[in-house]
């Protein structure tokens, strides 16, 4: 029962299917479905959306739709998390940096990380530089993702990183930035450890960072 209601949450996130995910999902965790598989089959569902966006064969707005299908679907399986910590891959404070008030691709990547595992806390749009240290420092959080859809707000970033660096919990910190107004260049230049090109790839630099980091969370 589980390998089929498993496939069938997957192919209903690939499918837009968003009423038929919310009733297999409420289904399968409660009848005892581990958490960790439910969430480990809509990982998978969402990297083939996010593929299928890759090439070309699906829009934006599938993107959108399969992220909010992914909240709704999180909604269901949270309560059923919170004695399994080994659910939790790292923990990520996310935002758009001060003076951008757009957060459409900062939802995605942060529902992208939810799926794949990670504990993350999204402190919203338009963001000071010193809610991004106070909650990283506050949580002990290993990840720090800005977005920034804006050229006039791409500098914001570089305010983040550089607060960081003098509450002195840089060092402590893998940093990611991304957004319309962001650049490998501009990751470089503003100090930041990675650029994502999208909520796809975020996710897999995000990964590849837990993987080889030395300690657990």
């Amino acid at each position: 029962m589980d390998r089929t209601v498993l496939e069938e949450i997957a192919n209903s996130i690939v499918g837009s299917d968003i009423e038929r995910v919310k009733k297999l999902v409420e289904e399968a965790v409660t009848k005892g479905v581990p958490p960790i598989d439910v969430i480990n089959a809509m990982s998978t569902a969402m990297a083939e959306v996010g593929r299928k966006y890759s090439e070309g064969d699906y829009f934006l707005t599938d993107l959108l739709v399969a992220g909010e299908m992914m909240k709704a679907a999180m909604a269901i399986v949270k309560p059923y998390v919170k004695d399994e910590p080994n659910i939790v891959s790292g923990k990520v404070v996310i935002g758009s940096a001060e003076g951008d008030i757009h957060d459409i691709g900062k939802d995605l990547v942060a529902t992208f990380l939810s799926s794949g595992g990670f504990a993350v806390t999204d402190l919203g749009a338009d963001v000071p530089a010193k809610d991004f240290v106070e909650k990283v420092a506050s949580i002990r959080a290993y990840i720090v993702a800005i977005s920034a859809l804006l050229t006039t707000t791409a500098a914001g970033t570089r305010a983040v990183l550089e607060s960081l660096e003098r509450a002195g919990v840089r060092k402590d910190v893998k940093a990611i930035i991304g957004g319309a107004a962001t650049t490998p260049a501009l990751a470089a230049a503003v100090g930041a450890d990675a650029f994502g090109k999208d909520a796809l790839d975020g996710l897999g630099i995000c990964k590849d960072w837990m993987a080889k980091r030395p300690r657990a969370i």
